[in-house]
């Protein structure tokens, strides 16, 4: 059996232990497989799981070894129930033959007084074809027993359960939070190199206001050409925050302070304000009132206001908490 197959039989199983309402166990409900080392939870986000483990597969082993012993114990019981039923039926059709017996044998004009007299039951001495059936009665203190194995094994299998779905928890948060640094360091590098792009075009727009021949060259003819101030576009890197929403989903903030979470809460917020920065400079550039003759010096002092609110002010205070954050997530 593959890799794959065990990965699919081991979140079966938790799929069926967690009830057919997910009232058992919450923690195993969420779980379904989707598709090879990815699941999906209630919230219908896929996220990735580490590879299947050593452990998990000592866990299948174990719950199906518990699932065996609990029903050889059922088919036990089961079979006694019945043996037990089938020798009560005999007896009780032993009594009712006898008393038929007994009364046939009397006669019609016997007086009304006559004790009644019951015959012994006669054996035979010829072999039976069959075989005697051979019933185990037990008492109380085997069934007891019985009861409390298999009571302790139905917790000892919950237990397993829970401890296998918390390492399981742990390993999964571990591996979200890492690519969460990745993320963070990917995003640092990117957030440099835009700065120092930003502070060129704010630079090519302050020389485009002092020189009319440049300031043409921006707007022509009702024109725009945006290369002239911005050659690599309104952002030169996006900044992504794939690990950011995929650790949201899955809830991994228990492993982490306080402190921690609410700096990375900051750090994508004003991720998200740099990013709005495009779209508040193209509001500018696309409005009629910006193409308009005369209004040269005004777009380029608005384009000017948007890059320093929104982008560059940002940047500094940014830069060092993308450094805090890494150095504290450093353990992943």
């Amino acid at each position: 059996m593959g890799q794959v197959q065990i990965i699919n039989i081991y979140f079966y199983f938790h799929h069926q232990l967690a009830g057919a309402d997910g009232i058992l166990f919450p923690s195993l409900r969420q779980y379904s497989v989707v598709s090879d080392n990815f699941i999906s939870i209630r919230s219908n986000h896929t996220i990735f799981i580490p590879p299947f483990n050593s452990l998990s597969l000592l866990y299948i082993y174990v719950c199906f070894f518990v699932a065996f012993i609990l029903l050889k114990k059922f088919v036990s019981l089961l079979k006694i129930t019945i043996g037990q039923a089938k020798l009560g039926l005999t007896e009780l059709n032993n009594i009712v033959f006898m008393e038929e017996s007994v009364t046939d044998n009397i006669p019609e004009n016997a007086p009304e007084n006559i004790p009644e007299i019951i015959p012994e039951p006669s054996f035979s001495t010829k072999k039976k074809d069959k075989r005697p059936e051979v019933i185990i009665v037990r008492n109380w203190k085997e069934y007891l027993g019985e009861s409390l194995l298999i009571i302790f094994s139905v917790t000892l299998a919950i237990i397993l359960t829970e401890v296998f779905t918390k390492m399981h928890e742990k390993q999964q948060a571990r591996e979200v939070l890492h690519q969460l640094r990745e993320e963070l360091i990917n995003n640092k590098e990117s957030e440099d190199t835009q700065y120092h792009y930003h502070l060129q075009v704010i630079s090519n727009i302050d020389s485009a206001l002092r020189d009319d021949n440049f300031r043409k060259k921006f707007i022509d003819s009702g024109r725009i050409h945006l290369g002239v101030i911005a050659p690599q576009g309104v952002l030169r890197k996006d900044l992504n925050d794939v690990a950011w929403q995929v650790a949201k989903q899955n809830n991994i903030f228990s492993s982490i302070n306080l402190e921690t979470y609410s700096l990375l809460t900051e750090i994508y917020n004003q991720q998200q304000r740099i990013t709005k920065s495009e779209d508040e400079i193209g509001k500018v550039l696309l409005s009629f009132e910006s193409r308009k003759p005369g209004n040269e010096k005004a777009t380029l002092i608005l384009m000017h206001d948007n890059y320093y609110a929104w982008a560059v002010e940002r940047a500094p205070r940014l830069l060092k908490m993308y450094k805090k954050a890494i150095n504290e997530l450093s353990n992943y």
